[in-house]
This record gives structure tokens, C-alpha cells and sequence, in this order.
């Protein structure tokens, strides 16, 4: 009996890179079922998916235009603009009922959309952070989450259960049977057989503003540093450009063959301590360095999470310097 091909949306959130890139295995893995996929995000998250999958049909859905200013704690932010953020969340869901008609849809996987399910169609929810580490606005931020997660059929956790977990408390969850730990999940895949280059790689991304706040920091110091350096801003834009002064390389941003690649090539890897970037730097077998991304909870429980466990070492960005970075990674043993 011929099993018929499945038509599934798959809806990364667009905050940042992170979400997006995550999603791309899936995507692969659900073309490789022979399966109908549909992309569905905004935002340079967006840009990203079509450019992996040009020949994929996408949608783009209403944006939750989440940013935070310079020095505020984001769930107090978010808390602030809940009343935005709930909007876009029931514009989403009324543009997925059109959506479910349309393709006919048999699945549909949201990555940290809230408003991406149905109920009729069998709806996924993939999240790391099924225990949100929040200090004193933690238990009001994962009253909200689950009150959402209740809403979809079953939810994928992308880390290890117990003492492999990289997330650590973040992925502990007690939701019940309709969870699953699925692994961690990366675009990118580990070869040995690469020669490793004495240079160091920086990757820039998350919303704004303080992706660009980043980058001013680092473009004022890095003319210093003796060591190659590739610069990838993590502006997706229609055309990639790339610029070389002395011994440093810049680019706008990477697909992901570029930025696998360089991975791989890199002794060091610099970038924020987004989840999602935590996933490939594991896949890649990579010695790193964190920045959290101020006021971002998680990102600091991530990066303190995995000093403690000797993988790698972090700071804040107001402290950056790419040079201390260098030398604080080296009694690190890195993402094994």
C-alpha cells in the first residue's frame, strides 16, 4: 500500500536566527518522508528559510515584532508589550485557518509560535524551554507558556533527558505524556577529516538592538587581534557581500554551507549563547566563546550552565574584548 505524501507547515518563530536554522533539519527530514513542506515565519527568519529552500513554498505570517531596548530585562519587556504580542498570536491563528484549508493540511510544527495549531490538525510545539529560568517573573512567564503548550497535540523538547541535557533545568518538564525529548537538533554534521585553521570565527545574530550594539563593539577592537578572523553580521539580506581588511574577513551573513563550513575550519567560535547556536557548536565538536545577550535570562542561565560543566567560558557584552576571549577559552575543553 502507497503511503500518500503529507502537506505540513512548518512555523519558526523569527526572533533572531535561532529558530529558523533549528527548523531546517526538520525540514529536510520531512522532504526526505516525500512530504509536501510549506515554510510559514517573518522576518529575516523568513529571508533564511527561502533562501535553504527556494524551491519551497512559503507564507509569511503576522509578526510578533519583539524587541527589547538597551539595559531592560526582557520578560519585564515582554510582559509590557503582552497586549501586542497576544494580538499577533490570534492574527496568526485566524491565518492558519485559511492556511489549513488552502494546502490541506495534515501537520503542522511550530517552533515557539503560539497561535500555530489547530484543532484539526494534529499541531506540534518544539521548545528548549519547557522550565523558563526567569528569577522572579519565572513562574507568571511558564503559567503563560503552558497555558499555550496546552493547546497542541504534543510537544518536542530538542535536548537529552537527565544528565546529558544540554539546557539543563530550562528543558526539565512534568508536562505530561504528550512530551518528548527528540535530541538536539542542528543543521550542521561533525567531520573529522577537516583540518582545524588557527583562526577564529565570530557570529553575530539576535533581534535587535542588540545585535547591533554587538557588532559595534566588536568592529571598534578587532583590528587588533593578530589571529584570522571571519565576521558574519547575521544581517540576511538579498545579496551576500563579504569585505577583507588585514586579517579580517566580514561578511553580511552565511547560508548554512558557508557558516558550516567555517565552523568547522574555526579554533574558536564566538557568538551569543542563543540555544540554537549552543545545538551546532555540540554538532561540530567546538570550542567557544558565549556572550549573552543582555537582559536575555536564558542565554545567561546557558552560558553560566555550561562554564560549570568546563565547555566553555563566557562574558558580558558591555566586557567584551576578542582578545581575553582567546586566551579565557583555552583551559576549556569545549562541545565534546
Amino acid at each position: 500500500m502507497t503511503t500518500l505524501p503529507k502537506n505540513v507547515l512548518i512555523a519558526p518563530l523569527n526572533w533572531g536566527l535561532g529558530h529558523a536554522s533549528r527548523c531546517i533539519p526538520i525540514i529536510r527530514q520531512q522532504i526526505t518522508y516525500g512530504n509536501n513542506v510549506i515554510l510559514a515565519s517573518d522576518g529575516i527568519s523568513l529571508d533564511l528559510l527561502r533562501k535553504e529552500f527556494p524551491n519551497l513554498e512559503s507564507v509569511e505570517l503576522p509578526s510578533y515584532d519583539i524587541t527589547y531596548p538597551k539595559g531592560k530585562q526582557l520578560i519585564w519587556h515582554l510582559l509590557k508589550m503582552s497586549n501586542k504580542i497576544m494580538s499577533a498570536i490570534k492574527d496568526e491563528n485566524v491565518l492558519l485557518s485559511i492556511l489549513v484549508d488552502k494546502y490541506n493540511l495534515d501537520l503542522i510544527i511550530s517552533d515557539n509560535r503560539f497561535g500555530m495549531y489547530h484543532k484539526g490538525v494534529y499541531s506540534v510545539y518544539i521548545t528548549h524551554q519547557t522550565n523558563i529560568q526567569a528569577g522572579r517573573f519565572s513562574k507568571i512567564a511558564n503559567k503563560f507558556h503552558q497555558f499555550y503548550m496546552s493547546r497542541f497535540n504534543e510537544i518536542w523538547i530538542p535536548d537529552y533527558e537527565g544528565i546529558n541535557s544540554i539546557a539543563g533545568d530550562l528543558s526539565k518538564y512534568k508536562g505530561g505524556q504528550n512530551s518528548k525529548y527528540i535530541g538536539t537538533l542542528s543543521r550542521f554534521k561533525y567531520d573529522e577529516n577537516v583540518i582545524v585553521k588557527d583562526k577564529v570565527l565570530v557570529v553575530l545574530s539576535g533581534p535587535e538592538p542588540q545585535r547591533s550594539y554587538l557588532e559595534e563593539i566588536i568592529i571598534s577592537k578587532i583590528e587588533s587581534i593578530e589571529t584570522d578572523v571571519t565576521l558574519v553580521l547575521g544581517k540576511v539580506e538579498r545579496i551576500q557581500k563579504s569585505s577583507k581588511k588585514g586579517n579580517v574577513t566580514m561578511y553580511n551573513f552565511m547560508t548554512s554551507g558557508d557558516l558550516e563550513r567555517e565552523m568547522k575550519e574555526s579554533s574558536l567560535v564566538v557568538s551569543r549563547s542563543g540555544y540554537s547556536t549552543i545545538m551546532d557548536l555540540k554538532a561540530l565538536k567546538k570550542k567557544a566563546f558565549l556572550i549573552p545577550t543582555p537582559g536575555q535570562g536564558e542565554q545567561v542561565y546557558l552560558a553560566k550552565h555550561l562554564k560549570s560543566k568546563n565547555i566553555c567560558n563566557y562574558t558580558c557584552q558591555d566586557k567584551f574584548s576578542l582578545k581575553e576571549a582567546i586566551s579565557l577559552s583555552e583551559n576549556f575543553r569545549g562541545f565534546m
